[in-house]
């Protein structure tokens, strides 16, 4: 039985996502845990673990909006269809062209 071809762009797309996620929840989590801790060190109560997990919070919101309002990237050149590949060769300005006659 074969096996269906991965599409480049769509792996692309899910890592990117994953990563994404994985940075929020990390956010979220990790000053909580470092909050717990500092209070199973010091033996300040929940004072840190509260104060970490809120922060966590305010970090997991401020990533959220800034990606909400981060427009997304352009992976191709405006006007190109996708089917479109660049076969045309290179050429160098006028200008690399003298230099390179130097």
């Amino acid at each position: 039985m074969k096996r269906p071809s991965l599409d480049p762009k769509a792996m692309t797309e899910g890592a990117a996502a994953y990563s994404k996620v994985v940075t929020i929840a990390s956010e979220m989590v990790v000053p909580g845990l470092i909050g717990l801790w500092i209070d199973h060190q010091f033996g300040t109560g929940p004072v840190a673990a509260v104060s970490g997990f809120v922060l966590g919070m305010i970090l997991c919101v401020w990533h959220l909006m800034k990606m909400a309002l981060t427009p997304p990237r352009q992976s191709r050149r405006q006007g190109q269809s996708e089917d479109h590949v660049d076969t045309s060769p290179h050429t160098d300005s006028p200008e690399a062209d003298q230099n390179r006659n130097r």
